[in-house]
């Protein structure tokens, strides 16, 4: 007997809107609907067939300050246009469910702006938005299971069951996590990925060739994975003019047409006992395409006796320079799977695998009962994957950033196979940094300005990003893959346009991007382009740029050097705490009232976050 299609779109950063998603969709099949989960990103080639859906459950994550994921942007902007009729998703179901950090500004707005649109556009929303929050005891699952509880309470008196099925009882086996992918064995060496470099294929000669190949690995994966969600969707294209009138791709803006950064320079900006490591790198990119406010993507290279280690853990016999077949399994009978890929397990870890550094989802937990061999451990995951041990699974796995290599250290017993593994580790997301320099100023360059991320556990073990370390301890010579890609913040597109940038912390990396293409317009005789200081602002709010540096009142400005060299006589003030009185620079150039005059110009006022929820502030 036919089931209800229910197709289920995901936007995600770091895999939790996708683990959202999957259990979504078992869910659903335990009540007789027909799942078909997809990335947003996916979707675009499908985009013209959303409306002829049925019942639409999206699921989205918050980033930054507010924004949308990289993967649902275009996807918004199709859905934004004004030529869309009121009732295109007349008499379609459907739901949202948000993930975000209420220690933010912009909590869940994504989810929040994504629930009017669609009701905008006629479709019948199934209750309230769920809002998942990082920050609740029990993470963004403690929202999680009501809303899906009211959710197939109200999707089932939208969508009667389908005479002759009967409701599922509780426990069957659609409630387990589903195996997505085979992983085996090769007889022969595979050659390198597409796109690696030849000697890539070489076990780990060289850290950059090393990287290429990992790079290429997590693309390979990436493909077969969008392959597999479009091979259940028939009748892929694009609708309402997606991609018109958008900004023409780079020839190196996507992790499968990388290029080549070399860092040419590496300094920390923060005193050796500052409580943060701030550091300027200076990277050589030839062919490097971007404008300011793009920012450069890299893939975070994995420590190799980490992903050693991890290997060892699957099986013995098993090395990195193993080679493996890896196969996407059909999304359905009636469908074929994409074609299997030949690569080194080593190169699939590395590449795909965040093995040493994110905490794993429930599902991993879930996994992890199915194959333990121990019955105590089984009875541990198995409290540990119920409602009743939410908050202790949060507290043992996200709040003291567990690992997957120490989660399968604490469970011996559990010894899923390579494909299960694939299916539930959390995936190993690229990393993006606003570039802070201009590429008419340094052409073929690109400068970043990143802080290391670190903390402490609430069992006092030190933590520190994966991404952040591997930069700050690269050395002038060092090689690694990058591409760029279009940022959120754009320079107005005439020179004359007035500015004022804030960017607390690490956020001036932008607002340096800005400035430094300013003064070369001005060097370079493009009309209209002056710069001017901070000060003259209330001086009838002089024609240029101006720059507010916000930092703590103390410690040295991020970059504070960088502004004197640009030649544009730019004042960095600071304001310190809220509760002390305006400092002399405030006073003196009379900078608030400058402010509130901008709007009514028609000016902007790009404002770019550091690092952390008070930065967003």
């Amino acid at each position: 007997m036919a089931s209800v299609p229910l197709l289920i779109i995901y936007a995600t950063v770091t895999g939790n809107a996708e683990d959202v998603a999957e259990r979504v969709a078992r869910e659903a099949l335990r009540r007789h609907y027909t799942p078909t989960v997809m990335s947003a990103h996916a979707f675009l080639r499908a985009l013209d067939t959303l409306p002829s859906w049925r019942a639409v459950v999206w699921v989205a994550s918050t980033t930054g300050q507010g924004e949308a994921p990289p993967t649902l942007r275009a996807l918004w902007r199709a859905l934004l246009r004004r030529s869309l009729p009121p009732n295109l998703l007349a008499g379609q179901a459907a739901a949202v469910f948000g993930l975000g950090d209420s220690g933010y500004t912009h909590y869940n707005v994504v989810a929040k702006k994504l629930y009017r649109r669609l009701e905008g556009l006629g479709a019948l929303m199934l209750g309230p938005a769920g809002l998942g929050d990082d920050r609740a005891a029990g993470g963004h699952e403690a929202a999680l299971a009501p809303w899906l509880t009211d959710l197939w309470h109200r999707l089932r008196a939208q969508v009667p069951l389908t005479p002759g099925l009967t409701e599922a009882a509780p426990e069957d086996r659609y409630t387990r996590p589903t195996c997505k992918w085979t992983v085996e064995v090769c007889a022969a060496s595979p050659s390198p990925p597409e796109g690696a470099p030849a000697q890539a294929a070489e076990a780990g000669s060289c850290h950059a060739a090393a990287q290429s190949a990992a790079l290429a690995a997590h693309v390979a994966i990436a493909e077969m994975e969008d392959e597999a969600a479009l091979a259940s969707v028939p009748g892929a294209g694009e609708m309402w003019g997606v991609g018109q009138g958008a900004t023409p791709p780079h020839a190196h803006d996507s992790p499968a047409r990388p290029l080549t950064a070399r860092v040419a320079a590496t300094r920390r900006l923060t005193a050796p006992d500052h409580w943060q490591d701030v550091r300027h790198l200076e990277l050589e990119v030839p062919g490097a395409e971007y404008e300011p406010g793009d920012v450069l993507s890299v893939l975070p290279r994995q420590d190799p006796a980490a992903v050693v280690a991890f290997i060892e853990r699957c099986g013995a016999g098993l090395a990195p320079g193993t080679a493996v077949e890896v196969r996407r399994l059909a999304p359905g009978p009636e469908t074929a799977g994409p074609t299997p890929r030949h690569l080194r397990l080593g190169d699939l870890v590395a590449g795909t695998l965040d093995v040493a550094a994110a905490s794993p989802r429930r599902t991993f937990f879930e996994v992890l009962r199915d194959a333990a061999g121990s019955g105590l451990e089984r009875e541990r995951l198995e409290y540990l994957c119920s409602a009743e041990g939410l908050e202790d699974l949060a507290t043992y796995n996200q709040l003291e950033g567990r690992t997957v290599l120490e989660v399968l250290q604490d469970f011996p017993s559990a010894r899923p196979d390579l494909g299960w593994l694939l299916t539930a580790v959390p995936r190993l997301a690229p990393r993006a940094f606003s570039i802070a320099s201009s590429p008419l100023a340094h052409p073929g360059a690109a400068h970043l300005t990143l802080a290391v991320v670190g903390w402490v556990t609430p069992f006092k073990r030190r933590r520190r990003g994966l991404c952040s370390a591997w930069l700050a301890g690269l050395r002038p010579g060092d090689e690694l893959p990058a591409w760029t890609q279009r940022g959120a913040l754009r320079l107005p597109p005439d020179p004359a346009t007035p500015l004022v940038l804030v960017g607390p912390g690490t956020g001036v990396a932008p607002m340096r991007a800005f400035l430094q293409h300013r003064e070369a317009q001005r060097r370079h005789g493009v009309p209209g382009a002056r710069g001017s200081c901070a000060f003259r602002l209330s001086n009838g709010g002089g024609r240029g740029a101006g720059a507010l540096g916000v930092a703590p009142a103390r410690p040295p400005h991020v970059l504070s050097s960088a502004w004197t060299g640009l030649g544009l006589g730019l004042g960095v003030g600071s304001p310190g705490h809220h509760l002390n009185p305006p400092t002399p620079w405030e006073s003196r150039s009379g900078a608030q009232p400058a402010l509130l005059r901008l709007p009514q110009r028609g000016q902007g006022l790009p404002v770019c976050r550091g690092v952390g929820p008070a930065a967003g502030r």
